[in-house]
């Protein structure tokens, strides 16, 4: 590598974020509230809008490079 090249290689290098396994701060979720056993499609429903909820929200919120990033999120 050349010597021109090498510092930002090395700032591109301390930016990088590694985390393997599991993130090292959990995503919040909105409150599940009034969940009951009996009721499985009630129950799915408040768990659709709290996705859609935070799908929303995230159209509107800066990049995170250190959120974990799956296809179920």
């Amino acid at each position: 590598m050349d010597d021109s090249t090498r510092p930002k290689a090395v700032q591109k290098l301390d930016e990088m974020v590694f985390e393997v396994g599991y993130p090292s701060e959990w995503p919040e979720w909105c409150k599940m509230e009034g969940l009951r056993e009996d009721t499985f499609f009630a129950n799915y429903q408040k768990s659709e809008e709290c996705r859609a909820e935070k799908h929303r929200k995230k159209l509107y919120e800066k990049v995170d490079s250190t959120r974990m990033c799956s296809l179920a999120t």
